[in-house]
């Protein structure tokens, strides 16, 4: 009880605990009744809990400061996550210079968990931080796609390994799908300016990720849900393609 758990593992083990020591409450109280003599003679095993107790500390401490800094990087990656978002809603009105100053503020943000937080506990890494990594590399591609210039009629696409900061080979796989949605949104609106051209290249764009994907050793999950949406995405590009050429733009 000592201990301030957060909702985990550690504190659904704790709840067990709690479970165990009342029937062991209970078990006591009925011997009690049926007049046992032996019941609360020997103090042994009192002492032994308290002296186990009092070396448990360090552990608490260890328990707390592990806390805090899942609190901070649970913080943190917010405020990389809501950059990131930003910068893509930025990206999307064509205000590059917002977007690529949103991105910076969100790998600096990341680089101060890396050195501060991550080099002692690298298990932070994941969950939160992770997620948010995924949507900086999301922005990130769009931005870098809707500032090149096309290549071979399809947007540029960010190589893996030219990102700024280290991001997760199953985050940039995860960032590659969601990167397709945006091309579609950004297809849509292009579509209402009778663009045809520039919805080829969305099209193009989307297949090329698709294809990239389909080459990928992947695992059934990360298939089922990253796969699929890539191949909506694509599906949509083709229609609003197809409902352009058939209106003779």
């Amino acid at each position: 009880m000592q201990f301030d758990f957060r909702n985990g593992p550690l504190r659904r083990s704790y709840d067990g605990v709690k479970y165990a020591l009342k029937k062991y409450e209970d078990v006591l109280f009925e011997l009690s009744l049926i007049g046992d003599d032996t019941v609360g003679e020997d103090n042994s095993v009192v002492m032994n809990i308290e002296n186990m107790m009092a070396d448990m500390g360090f552990l608490r401490e260890s328990v707390t400061e592990y806390d805090n800094a899942r609190e901070a990087v649970i913080i943190c990656s917010r405020t990389i996550q809501k950059n990131s978002k930003n910068a893509v809603y930025a990206i999307h009105r064509l205000d590059f210079d917002k977007a690529q100053q949103l991105l910076e503020k969100a790998v600096s943000e990341a680089y101060n968990l890396l050195y501060t937080v991550f080099y002692c506990r690298p298990s932070l890494a994941w969950g939160s931080f992770s997620n948010a990594m995924e949507e900086y590399a999301e922005a990130r591609l769009f931005l870098n796609s809707m500032k090149s210039p096309t290549v071979e009629g399809k947007f540029y696409i960010e190589d893996y390994a030219d990102m700024p900061i280290h991001i997760d080979a199953y985050n940039y796989i995860g960032a590659l799908s969601d990167l397709s949605g945006e091309i579609t949104r950004y297809c849509v609106a292009e579509a209402t300016k009778r663009n045809v051209k520039s919805v080829k290249t969305c099209l193009a764009t989307n297949s090329y990720i698709l294809g990239k994907i389909l080459q990928m050793q992947l695992s059934p999950k990360m298939v089922e849900s990253k796969l699929k949406a890539v191949r909506i995405n694509t599906s949509k590009s083709q229609n609003i393609l197809y409902q352009l050429t058939l209106l003779g733009k």
